[in-house]
């Protein structure tokens, strides 16, 4: 008998094909049906429905690939089973529809995979990548300023985080340095306004400063460093005050009322410290008006103030002299030689009489109005040097190095002579005193109406 399913030849009482592992029954079905008929004709396939033949002989059709048995030395045909046939008679349609409901069911499958791995890496990136923000401490020195009673400190952040997306954001920190979040990145910071202190204190934001900030998981470091400096109140301007009031309006304060109570009392602050300005420039003003009064009349009554009298100092010695006083009488020294005593001024009777001598120069003022003048003496140290010099003294006060000569010599002779051609014009002369001319210039600046004396 043949296998129903496969076409193989098993043998009889068999319970499964030995080729395909079909059921015996069906083997069986198909053997019993494809028994010889009576009379030796050619056996059939039980297949299809029977049909009448003339002779009285019931025959099944034979499949159209199923061929009469070959002539003895005839190749051998193979059988093709009723599937397999089927398959030859209607082509590959059947395979072909398969095909294409595999190819959809894959192409699905992908598209399935591809949209849950895409899934799976965005997860990774947003919530295994990208950390949750980190707090962030960051504390400005403002000098006088708390944010429990003015307004926070506004900054401004600018960077770029671990995803490398931009940021630009805001943040409102208190003096604590609290109020900022951030993720990991790189950020600079810089503060966008000026806060306001309780008692109406802005403070400098150009010159603040900035300060690069790392934030990488739990860690983080900074560069620079930021610091806010109060302007003075008389300096600060209108629109650092309204800049200040739309920061607090922004995030600065809780309610809008704080921010106008804080505005009104930096603006408060700018007009008084103008209005005490205002007052001290005029008071200034005042003064310096009083002192050039007091110049005109120290002009007329001396800069140098006697018991009883006033007086200056010729402008030649400005700068070179020390003035000292004492009652009614001044004396003049150098600065550069303190114990040289260059004049001397005392007020004394018009009956004291005035002279003069080689050694030295007198002079006086004649009477101020009450019987009393003031008269001048200067030493000759043109003379009493060279004539040491000259004479071979041994005295020691009559030493005197060459430039303390040339500098007191300079100095009583308003510049017009100097030392060494005074000593070398008396060396000329025998020794003992230079001519006349050379004399009377070696003193002749020094004159009372030089110091410009008034009674008192």
């Amino acid at each position: 008998m043949f296998c129903t399913k496969c076409g193989a030849q098993i043998s009889d009482g068999t319970r499964f094909c030995t080729a395909c592992g079909a059921p015996v029954s069906a083997a069986a079905s198909r053997s019993d049906a494809g028994a010889p008929a009576a009379g030796g004709a050619d056996p059939t396939i039980s297949m299809g429905s029977p049909q009448s033949v003339p002779g009285g002989t019931v025959q099944m059709p034979r499949p159209a690939s199923y061929a009469d048995p070959a002539p003895a030395g005839s190749p051998v045909q193979t059988y093709a089973p009723p599937q397999q046939q089927q398959a030859a008679s209607f082509g590959e349609a059947p395979h072909r529809k398969a095909s294409r409901k595999t190819r959809n069911v894959v192409i699905g499958v992908f598209v399935a995979l591809v949209v849950l791995v895409a899934a799976a890496a965005a997860g990774w990136f947003f919530f295994i990548r990208t950390p949750a923000p980190t707090a962030v401490v960051f504390m400005i020195d403002a000098a006088g300023l708390d944010s429990s009673t003015g307004t926070r400190i506004p900054v401004h952040i600018e960077g770029e985080d671990v995803r490398g997306k931009e940021v630009s954001a805001d943040y409102y920190l208190e003096t604590d340095g609290s109020g900022m979040e951030l993720v990991d990145g790189v950020y600079e910071l810089t503060v966008a306004a000026s806060p306001i202190a309780a008692d109406g204190t802005i403070y400098n934001v150009a010159d603040a400063g900035s300060a690069t900030i790392e934030i990488e998981g739990d860690s983080g470091s900074m560069e620079g460093s930021i610091s806010l400096d109060p302007i003075p109140a008389a300096e600060v301007t209108d629109r650092q005050i309204e800049d200040a009031y739309e920061a607090a309006l922004a995030g600065g304060v809780d309610d809008e009322q704080r921010a106008e109570e804080l505005r009104d009392a930096a603006t408060a602050r700018r007009d008084e410290a103008v209005e005490a300005e205002q007052e001290a420039q005029r008071r200034q003003e005042e003064e310096e008006a009083r002192r050039r009064e007091e110049e005109a009349a120290r002009e007329q009554q001396g800069a140098y103030q006697a018991d009883s009298f006033s007086f200056d100092i010729p402008s030649y010695w400005e700068g070179r002299v020390t003035v000292q006083v004492d009652g009614d009488s001044a004396t003049i020294y150098s600065s550069t030689y303190p114990e040289r005593e260059l004049a001397t001024l005392a007020y004394v009777s018009v009956d004291a009489g005035v002279g003069t001598d080689i050694g030295g120069a007198i002079d006086s003022t004649g009477d101020l109005g009450n019987g009393m003048m003031v008269y001048l003496y200067a030493p000759n140290y043109a003379y009493r040097i060279a004539y040491a010099n000259l004479s071979g003294s041994t005295d020691p006060a009559d030493y005197y190095t060459l430039e303390e000569a040339e500098e007191l010599v300079d100095l009583q002779s308003g510049g017009t002579v100097n030392y060494t051609d005074y000593l070398n014009n008396m060396r000329d002369n025998g020794g003992t005193s230079p001519d006349q001319d050379m004399l009377l210039a070696g003193v002749q600046q020094i004159d009372i109406d030089d110091f410009n004396v008034h009674g008192r």
